[in-house]
C-alpha cells in the first residue's frame, strides 16, 4: 500500500540523518516515493537559518517537499 516507517528527528540541524533515513526508506522494495515525501520524514530545529539548510539537504536527496518545521 506504499506505507513505511516514519522517521523523526526533534533537533534535525542540517539534515544529515534525515538525508540518510530518506535514502534508506526510498532504497527499499515495493515503497511509493511520495508517500515517505508525504509521511516518513519529519525534523524540527530552533534555529530558522538551520531550518532553510536542512529544507535545502533534503531537497538535494529528493524529497521535495520535507517535513522539517521551525
Amino acid at each position: 500500500d506504499g506505507t513505511s516507517e516514519t522517521v523523526y528527528d526533534p533537533a534535525c540541524g542540517t539534515g544529515g540523518f534525515l538525508v540518510q533515513a530518506f535514502n534508506y526508506l526510498k532504497e527499499q522494495k515495493g515503497v511509493d516515493l511520495k508517500w515517505i515525501q508525504k509521511h516518513s520524514v519529519h525534523g524540527s530545529e530552533i534555529n530558522s537559518d538551520t531550518v532553510r539548510i536542512c529544507k535545502l539537504n533534503m531537497l538535494c536527496a529528493g524529497d521535495g517537499k520535507s517535513n522539517i518545521v521551525k
